[in-house]
């Protein structure tokens, strides 16, 4: 009995923990889950694996992967810049398992994203994401009261058959928005706005909007001799917010460049805001390695859990793999973190920043 106790509490905590969605402790490296405007910010053709394993030390423990690409689809005309560029498709599956349970949830959608230039500093890059999922919920590993006999489990089907293999199928939209220059960027995104109906059991429950907004800055630590380089070494401080139904969420940290080395260090929590009658609502701090060589990026973090829960939940992991292939070499632009093209007006030393810089300085010598 206290074996089925378990199953049963952990299964109602599992069923409400889905009213939210799932989360990466590595938002660096899967920025398009968050925010649709992100995609193709590098102007680079890429794929990515996302695994994290999260509460292993609970009986229903959680494991989310995600496959994503993006994909580029126009380029520059020599050193002409276009109002419109850097138009780019990406798409995600996300598969989400409570493994107690076997509730599960598969997410998939399809993302597009375009860019207008305000100036060689600054861009304002939009974009949309159009998706379905499927939550289901599998309750044959449960154990029901017609299933006992005073000699444990008799191994007979349970008759509450309206509980077993019951899935639904939602629709979803989301938007996104990112502004950006050479040091800084700035983004914000909704997610779930049609507020689809998800819930298995009650098919009046509404899947809550996700708002989510981010700021990161740069600061590069070596000079940069070429136009055309990304800086092998800077720090990305990155500072999220959000909020989904009555949760919301705050995250602190940052990342360090030292290629081909990369470090990051992260908390989880809001602690000016109560958890009940206490002023203790954290979640986890968080610590990252990754390393760079030729077109492969790997990284891997691991979170200790510093909320009510405590040392019981035995922390979570999370692993990525990213593959960048071959950039075209008619690209110009900019990304956060530094020059990404090959002929980058846009980075600071770069020829379109002269120019703007002049002009400028002209309009200043007029008046």
């Amino acid at each position: 009995m206290k074996s089925l106790l378990y199953i049963l509490i952990f299964a109602f905590v599992s069923i409400k923990a889905f009213g939210q969605d799932p989360q990466f402790t590595q938002i660096n490296n899967l920025p398009i889950y968050l925010n649709p405007a992100t995609v193709g910010v590098e102007q680079a053709n890429k794929c990515q694996l996302n695994h994290r394993g999260q509460w292993l030390g609970l009986p229903s423990y959680y494991i989310t992967t995600s496959l994503a690409g993006e994909f580029y689809l126009n380029s520059n005309q020599g050193a002409k810049q276009r109002i419109f560029r850097n138009t780019s498709v990406g798409g995600i599956i996300i598969n989400d398992l409570s493994g107690g349970t076997s509730l599960s949830n598969t997410y998939l959608a399809g993302l597009f994203a375009t860019e207008l230039r305000i100036n060689p500093l600054l861009s304002l890059r939009s974009g949309v994401q159009l998706g379905f999922g499927n939550r289901n919920f599998n309750a044959n590993n449960l154990v029901f009261g017609d299933m006992l006999t005073p000699n444990g489990i008799s191994g007979i089907t349970t008759q509450e058959s309206d509980l077993v293999n019951t899935s639904v199928f939602y629709p979803d939209l989301g938007v996104g928005g990112l502004l950006y220059s050479p040091s800084w960027s700035l983004g914000l995104s909704i997610q779930h706005i049609n507020q689809p109906t998800y819930s298995i059991a009650a098919q009046e429950s509404k899947l809550p909007l996700k708002i989510s907004a981010d700021l990161s800055l740069i600061f590069s630590l070596d000079p940069l001799v070429k136009t055309n380089q990304t800086p092998s070494q800077y720090i990305k401080p990155t500072i999220m917010y959000r909020t989904q139904g009555k949760y919301d969420q705050l995250d602190l940290g940052g990342t360090i460049f030292l290629q081909p080395m990369v470090f990051g260090i992260w908390y989880r929590g809001l602690i000016i805001k109560k958890e009940g009658a206490k002023w203790n609502n954290q979640d986890a701090a968080s610590i990252y390695i990754g390393s760079k060589w030729d077109n492969f990026e790997f990284g891997a973090s691991y979170d200790l859990t510093i909320s009510s829960l405590g040392s019981s939940t035995a922390g979570s992991y999370e692993l990525s793999l990213i593959y960048r292939f071959k950039k075209p070499k008619s690209i110009n632009g900019f990304t956060p973190g530094g020059a990404m093209g090959v002929e980058c007006e846009s980075f600071p030393g770069g020829s379109g920043m002269r120019k703007f810089l002049n002009s400028i300085n002209r309009r200043k010598r007029r008046k």
